[in-house]
């Protein structure tokens, strides 16, 4: 595993090619939902995803997205010519239309492909209510002045809500335990000041627009978004109609919780080894 920190506020992480890997041409860009490090989110996944497959998530006490952005389009320059897929969950799906907006100046967008996984369109489309106080910047910037060892909520998923894989190594009691633990590590250790304005911004993209403009540059590429329909706490499922409704895209539907690459890993590998992804093969 390659680890790279930047003094920008941008992680980057490029996963090991291992037997089980797709391989093949081109990159996967893995844009991180918030208070999420990149590898970890991802790595249940990673050998499902075609070409040299890296993820990207924002660290420090700043909400940088441009800084996330601009790191990924410099990453992308060397590869020209070759099929990049953008693979954004939650608010790395919201990221997604963005670093698209990029990457047509420099790249053909016949070969450049977009899968949104459980994204919100807006403030509507959050399942937690209580996340309107975050649509306040006085609120935001109460919390962005808080010392950085003030750490964001670690929610942890109810063990019935964790699927058990068929080829499971170990105990059902073990594989859960697993779990848990991990959780707390994929998800701890992020300023609430992070937190806080990864929500602020995503509802504010939404509210005055520039997310729907943004959503225009995927015009002419093959775009996805995946919805999660299983005990999702975080996104409405009507935030899919909003996608739909900015960019020409194909709903596919996942028995998963919201953004589960761990809770239900067997369900989203089966989705991504499906047939709508044939082409990955090829």
């Amino acid at each position: 595993m390659d680890v790279s920190t930047f003094a920008n506020g941008v992680e980057k992480h490029v996963f090991s090619r291992t037997h089980r890997s797709l391989g093949g041409p081109g990159v996967t860009v893995c844009l991180a939902g918030m208070q999420s490090h990149g590898f970890s989110q991802f790595a249940p996944i990673a050998h499902c995803l075609p070409g040299e497959v890296r993820a990207y998530n924002a660290r420090g006490r700043q909400f940088r997205p441009l800084s996330v952005i601009n790191q990924a389009v410099v990453d992308l320059r060397d590869h020209v010519g070759q099929p990049i897929r953008v693979f954004g969950t939650s608010m790395g799906g919201v990221m997604t239309p963005f670093l698209m907006r990029e990457l047509r100046k420099e790249h053909d967008p016949a070969l450049l492909e977009a899968i949104i996984v459980d994204a919100p369109s807006g403030l509507q489309s959050l399942v937690d209510y209580r996340a309107f106080l975050l649509g306040n910047r006085r609120v935001v910037g109460a919390l962005s002045a808080l010392p950085s060892w003030i750490t964001a909520p670690v929610f942890m998923p109810p063990r019935s809500h964790v699927s058990i894989p068929p080829d499971m190594p170990t105990s059902r009691d073990n594989y859960l335990w697993q779990f848990e633990r991990s959780t707390v590590q994929r998800l701890s250790g992020f300023p609430i000041s992070l937190w806080a304005q990864e929500i602020y911004w995503m509802i504010h993209v939404a509210r005055n627009g520039t997310l729907a403009r943004a959503c225009e540059s995927h015009e002419d590429i093959w775009t996805t978004y995946i919805r999660c329909l299983l005990h999702n706490r975080a996104v409405r499922s009507c935030a899919a109609k909003d996608w739909q409704g900015w960019i020409n895209l194909t709903l596919l539907d996942v028995a998963a919780t919201h953004s589960g690459f761990h809770q239900n890993s067997w369900e989203f590998i089966q989705l991504l080894q499906g047939e709508h992804f044939n082409s990955w093969c090829s």
